[in-house]
């Protein structure tokens, strides 16, 4: 019994020490998270997180609530141009489809930038920071996932805002909340 206890002692400790990592990163990162009815300066570049393709090659409904965000930011001249990061792979591609998606709404080809190997958040980051150079960008998701992005751009000294996409109910997003929570705690260490 005293081993029993001992284990479930230990096992709530390192519980409790994974959760405030996340409250860490979340509280750390919420002011830097805004609606786009409170940004007060332009910016230049718009980062658009990618996030699923249907298999019929539109863009999922939450990848398609991140693109209008970003037309919304870039037709009221928040964000002079669009950057799509993304997975491209051979028959598969986040950044092609948004890509014509920003175009079918209106954004113009030279103001939509590519990041074709932006497998993850941490990669779009690293891909931006390296590619661009510039330390001031707005990220654009949905409002738990910016809670990460904001950290890992702050870790590599950018200047950034989130700007969350609507949000609505996303089927599998249970198992999206549970995802973030590990990659938060992930990208931590």
């Amino acid at each position: 019994m005293k081993i029993i206890k001992d284990v479930l002692i230990t096992l709530g400790i390192i519980s409790l020490f994974l959760l405030s990592i996340n409250f860490y990163i979340i509280i750390g990162s919420s002011k830097s998270i805004l609606d786009i009815s409170n940004l007060k300066s332009n910016y230049e570049i718009g980062l658009i997180l990618g996030c699923g393709v249907k298999s019929n090659g539109e863009p999922s409904k939450m990848l398609k609530d991140r693109l209008d965000k970003g037309i919304e930011l870039y037709k009221n001249g928040y964000v002079t141009s669009l950057l799509v990061s993304g997975t491209h792979k051979e028959g598969y591609s986040e950044v092609v489809v948004m890509e014509e998606y920003l175009k079918e709404n209106g954004i113009p080809e030279k103001d939509i930038l590519k990041d074709e190997v932006g497998d993850s958040t941490k990669d779009s980051i690293n891909n931006y920071k390296k590619t661009y150079k510039r330390k001031k960008v707005v990220i654009i998701s949905q409002k738990y996932h910016l809670y990460r992005a904001i950290y890992l751009a702050n870790k590599k000294e950018m200047r950034s805002i989130g700007v969350y996409a609507e949000e609505h109910y996303y089927h599998g997003q249970v198992f999206r909340e549970i995802r973030e929570v590990l990659a938060r705690i992930k990208d931590f260490f």
